[in-house]
C-alpha cells in the first residue's frame, strides 16, 4: 500500500515526457540517439582544440566512478551519455595519433611490401604504391607509406613494373603532409592519416629493386576485384568506369568529365554504394529468398551477403551505414525489440565512429550520414511546409485513371521532398567540399536515380549470369544515365558558389535540422520554417565573405618558396602574383567566395605565376596586368601559354609602366613605380613591376623580385614592404630601410636550398625596427591597412587575436 502511494506521487510530481524539455526527452526515450551524439560531439572537440589525453581520462574515469553508487538511479543512463563526450575524444586522439607522421628524411634506404595496386598516372608520367612492413635504413617502421615512383626518362614500361605483393627496395625522401597554413587549403596531413598512412616518399624507379610478389589474404581479396573489374571491362565495353562504381565502388577510372557532370548536376551520390544501392539490393534477396527460407534464416543470410559484399569491395562510409542500418532494422523485430529510423541511423554511426572516428573528417562520411540525418529530421517539416501531407496520405478517387496518375504524383512529391531534405541537411559540408551548390539536383535526381537503380540491378545480373544482352541492356541504361547528369551538368547556371560556412555557422545549421524534426516540441507551424534557415545561413556566409572585403587589406598567403598576395579592397578582390603551380590561391578565392577583379604579374616565373592556372579554374578575372618589359631572355617556359589562356578566357590584358595608376576603389589607389617602358633591365627580376598600394595614410609596396638597387628613390615612406626575392642578400640595404621606414616586413618564403632568408636581411630588418612576418612561421598573413597609417596583423598560424602597429 505505502508503495503503491509512493508511486502514485513520483507519478504525479513528473511531468508527462510529451511536456519535458528536447534533451530529457532524447535521454529517456531515444538514449542510443543521445549517445552517438556526444561521442561525435567529442571526436569533434578533440579535433578542433587538442583536448589533454590526460584530463579527458580522468574526466571518463570520474563520470564511471560515479556510476558506481547510482547504478540503480534515474541519472546513470545520462552519466553514461556524458560519459561518451570524453570517451570519443580520446578515442579520436588515439586514432589521430596512431598515424603521426614519419620524421623527414633525405636519401634513405627504404624497403617494404606494395600491398595496394600500384596506380600509373600516365599523364605526370608517375606510378603511385602504398608500402607495409616498412623498413628505413634497416631499422622496422611502424606504419604504411605512399611511396611515388618516377621517371627521369619517358619509360612507361618501367613505371608500370611494379605490381601488388611485390616487395620494394630503393634510396627514397620521406615526407610528412601539409597541414593548412592558409583559409580554405587543402589539409594533405589528414588526408593522408585517413588512408592509414604515416607520411610519402618518392624515389626514382631506376634505383628499385622489385622481388617476385607475394599475396597475402588481403593481397588476394583485391586481386578478385580486379578480375571482377576486368570481367566488367569486357561486358560494358562503353560505360566500364561507371560500371565499375556502381558495382565495386571503385571510381578510379572515371574520366574527370564524368565526375564533373555528376557533381556539377548533383548526382554525384550515386557514385558512392550507399542506402539506395542496399535496400535494393537487400529487397530482391529478400524477395527471392522468402520464397525458400522463413522469415529470421533469409533476414541472416541477406545479412551474410551484404557483409561479404562489403568485405570484397571495402567497407565505406556509405555502405557501412546502411549495411548497419538494415541489421538494426530486420533484427530488432526479431529479437523482441522496436527501433525507428532515428535510433538504427544513431546505431550505425556510433558502431562506425568506434572503429573509425577519425572519419568525421572524411567527406563521403559527412555526406552519407548527414544526408540521411536531413531526410529523417527535414522531412516531415518540409512536408507540412510544401503542403503535400494530403497529396501523400489521402485515398485516390475511383478510377483506374485517378489510381494511375497518384501513384506518380505521390512518388514524385516524395522525392523532391527527400531529395531537398537530403540537400539542406549537408549544404555547409557540399559547399566546404566542392565550392558550390548543384541548383538543378532535385530535377535530374528525378530522373537519374530510377536509372542508376534500374542500371544497378541489371548490371549485377549481367555480371553474374555472364550473359551479354544483359550486359548491354545495363550500359544502354549508363548511358542514358551519363547523358542526363552531363545535360543537366552543362546547363548554364547549373551551380551557385557559396562562401564556406563558418564552424559556428555549419552548427546552427546542424541545431535547426535537431529542431525542425518531430524530436522537437516545438509547434509544426514554427518548425517547418526551420529548414529555411539553413538557406538563410548560405547567405549570411556570403555577406560574412563580403564585410571582409570592406575597408583595405592585403593578405598574403604562404605559398611556401614563392609570392602570392590577395588586396580586399572596399568589396573588390584583387591578386598580386599567383605562386607556383601547387598555390593555395584557387583553392583561398573558392573558400572565400571571390570574384576577381584583376591579377598583376610582376615578372615571368614559375614561383609568381605558376598559380595562374589553378585560378583560371576556380574564377576567370576581369584583366591581366604585366609588365611593359615582360617578355625577356629569362622568361619561364609556359608563362605566356598562361597569359593568353587567361586572354582566351575574358581577360583584358594590360601592361604596365612607372607613372600608372589604378584606382582599385573609391578611397584605393595603386601606383607603379617600376618598370620603365621601352628600357628593359638585364633580368625579369629588375625589371618586377613595382607597385605602391595606398589606403588613406597607409600605404604598402610590393617588391616583386627586385633587388634593393632598382627599389631605392622609387618608394619613398610606406608602412608594409613586401621584402623582394624571399629575403635574400640582395632585396633590402641600409638606405632602402632607412628611405622605406617600414612598420611591417613581410617576408613570403619557404623551405629551400638558398638560406632564404638571409640572415643579413632579418638583421638589417631588426635594426630598422620592423615587425618581421615570415608566412613559413606564421602561414597567411593579414594586414588590415588603416586610413589613419596603423597596420592590424592577424596570422593564421598564430594563437594571438591580432596586433595593431602605429
Amino acid at each position: 500500500m505505502q508503495s503503491s502511494r509512493q508511486s502514485a506521487r513520483s507519478t504525479q510530481s513528473e511531468p508527462p515526457l510529451a511536456q519535458r524539455d528536447l534533451l530529457t526527452r532524447l535521454v529517456r526515450a531515444r538514449p542510443l540517439f543521445v549517445a552517438a551524439a556526444f561521442f561525435l560531439l567529442g571526436c569533434v572537440l578533440e579535433r578542433m582544440c587538442d583536448l589533454p589525453a590526460l584530463a579527458l581520462a580522468s574526466l571518463l574515469a570520474f563520470l564511471l566512478i560515479l556510476c558506481i553508487p547510482l547504478r540503480r538511479s534515474r541519472l546513470l543512463p545520462v552519466l553514461l551519455i556524458l560519459a561518451m563526450l570524453p570517451f570519443g575524444a580520446l578515442r579520436f586522439s588515439q586514432q589521430w595519433h596512431s598515424f603521426d607522421p614519419l620524421p623527414e628524411q633525405k636519401g634513405v634506404a627504404l624497403s617494404g611490401r606494395i600491398c595496394e595496386m600500384p596506380d600509373w598516372r600516365e599523364d605526370k608520367q608517375r606510378c603511385i604504391c602504398v608500402i607495409e612492413d616498412i623498413r628505413i635504413d634497416g631499422a622496422e617502421v611502424s606504419g604504411r607509406l605512399r611511396l611515388y615512383l618516377r621517371s627521369d626518362e619517358e619509360n612507361p614500361e618501367l613505371l608500370q613494373a611494379p605490381v601488388l605483393g611485390q616487395s620494394i627496395a630503393c634510396t627514397a625522401s620521406i615526407w610528412r603532409g601539409d597541414s593548412p597554413t592558409n583559409p580554405g587549403q587543402f589539409d594533405f596531413d589528414a588526408y593522408l592519416r585517413l588512408q592509414g598512412l604515416s607520411g610519402y616518399a618518392t624515389a626514382k624507379i631506376e634505383d628499385a629493386m622489385l622481388d617476385a610478389p607475394q599475396y597475402s589474404l588481403s593481397d588476394q581479396r583485391k586481386l578478385l576485384i580486379e578480375r571482377i573489374g576486368g570481367r566488367i571491362d569486357r561486358l560494358f565495353p562503353e560505360h566500364s568506369a561507371l560500371a565499375r562504381a556502381f558495382l565495386l565502388g571503385d571510381r578510379s577510372a572515371l574520366s574527370e568529365e564524368e565526375r564533373s557532370s555528376f557533381s556539377d548536376s548533383g548526382a554525384a551520390h550515386l557514385l558512392a554504394i550507399s542506402g539506395m544501392h542496399i535496400s535494393i539490393l537487400a529487397g530482391a534477396l529478400t524477395l527471392l529468398l522468402r520464397c525458400i527460407l522463413g522469415r529470421r534464416r533469409s533476414f541472416t543470410l541477406v545479412l551474410i551477403l551484404l557483409l561479404g559484399y562489403g568485405a570484397l569491395i571495402g567497407f565505406s562510409a556509405s555502405l557501412t551505414r546502411a549495411i548497419l542500418m538494415f541489421a538494426v532494422f530486420g533484427a530488432a523485430p526479431l529479437l523482441g525489440r522496436y527501433s525507428d529510423a532515428p535510433t538504427r541511423l544513431a546505431a550505425a554511426l556510433l558502431a562506425y565512429l568506434l572503429a573509425r572516428p577519425i572519419a568525421i573528417l572524411d567527406v563521403g562520411f559527412v555526406l552519407s550520414y548527414g544526408a540521411s540525418a536531413g531526410i529523417l529530421l527535414l522531412t516531415p517539416a518540409l512536408r507540412n511546409l510544401l503542403h503535400l501531407d494530403a497529396l501523400l496520405h489521402r485515398r485516390p478517387e475511383q478510377g483506374l485513371r485517378n489510381q494511375l496518375l497518384h501513384r506518380p504524383l505521390r512518388w514524385i512529391a516524395g522525392m523532391v521532398v527527400t531529395s531537398l531534405a537530403a540537400q539542406l541537411a549537408i549544404l555547409p559540408a557540399v559547399i566546404h567540399a566542392f565550392g558550390a551548390q548543384p541548383l538543378f539536383s532535385i530535377a535530374v535526381n528525378l530522373v537519374a536515380v530510377p536509372l542508376a537503380m534500374l542500371g544497378y540491378i541489371v548490371a549485377i545480373l549481367g555480371v553474374l549470369l555472364g550473359f551479354a544482352p544483359v550486359a548491354q541492356l545495363a550500359d544502354c541504361i549508363f548511358g542514358l544515365l551519363t547523358s542526363c547528369v552531363r545535360f543537366f551538368g552543362d546547363l548554364p547556371l547549373s551551380t551557385l558558389r557559396i562562401a564556406r560556412f563558418p564552424l559556428w555557422l555549419s552548427l546552427l545549421c546542424a541545431a535547426a535540422c535537431l529542431l525542425s524534426s518531430n524530436l522537437s516540441r516545438l509547434p509544426m507551424r514554427v518548425r517547418r520554417f526551420l529548414p529555411l534557415t539553413i538557406i538563410l545561413a548560405a547567405l549570411v556566409s556570403n555577406g560574412l565573405s563580403l564585410l571582409s572585403t570592406r575597408g583595405c587589406s592585403v593578405v598574403f598567403l604562404d605559398a611556401g618558396q614563392a609570392d602570392c598576395a590577395v588586396i580586399r579592397s572596399e568589396g573588390k578582390v584583387y591578386l598580386v602574383d599567383a605562386g607556383d603551380s601547387y598555390s593555395p590561391a584557387a583553392d583561398y578565392l573558392s573558400a572565400m567566395n571571390y570574384d576577381l577583379e584583376a591579377v598583376f604579374l610582376s615578372h615571368p616565373h614559375t614561383d609568381h605565376i605558376g598559380g595562374l592556372a589553378g585560378v583560371l579554374e576556380v574564377c576567370t578575372p576581369k584583366r591581366i596586368y604585366i609588365s611593359s618589359n615582360w617578355e625577356g631572355p629569362d622568361m619561364d617556359e609556359g608563362a605566356l601559354e598562361l597569359v593568353n589562356t587567361a586572354v582566351e578566357q575574358g581577360a583584358e590584358l594590360v601592361c604596365l609602366s612607372a607613372g600608372d595608376e589604378i584606382a582599385l576603389s573609391g578611397k584605393t589607389l595603386l601606383q607603379v613605380l617600376s618598370p620603365t617602358a621601352g628600357i628593359p633591365a638585364a633580368s625579369a627580376n629588375d625589371d618586377s613591376l613595382i607597385l605602391r598600394l595606398r589606403y588613406g595614410d597607409c600605404a604598402c609596396a610590393f617588391t616583386g623580385d627586385a633587388p634593393a638597387a632598382a627599389v631605392t628613390g622609387l618608394i619613398g615612406d610606406c608602412d608594409v614592404l613586401k621584402v623582394g626575392h624571399h629575403g635574400s642578400t640582395k632585396s633590402v640595404n641600409a638606405s632602402l630601410l632607412a628611405e622605406l621606414t617600414p612598420s611591417v616586413a613581410m617576408i613570403p618564403v619557404g623551405e629551400n636550398s638558398y638560406g632564404h632568408p638571409a640572415a643579413e636581411t632579418l638583421e638589417l630588418l631588426e635594426l630598422a625596427d620592423s615587425r618581421i612576418c615570415r608566412t613559413d612561421e606564421c602561414g597567411a598573413i593579414t594586414c588590415r591597412l588603416n586610413a589613419d597609417g596603423s597596420v592590424k596583423l592577424y596570422t593564421y598560424l598564430s594563437s594571438e587575436d591580432a596586433n595593431e602597429l602605429e
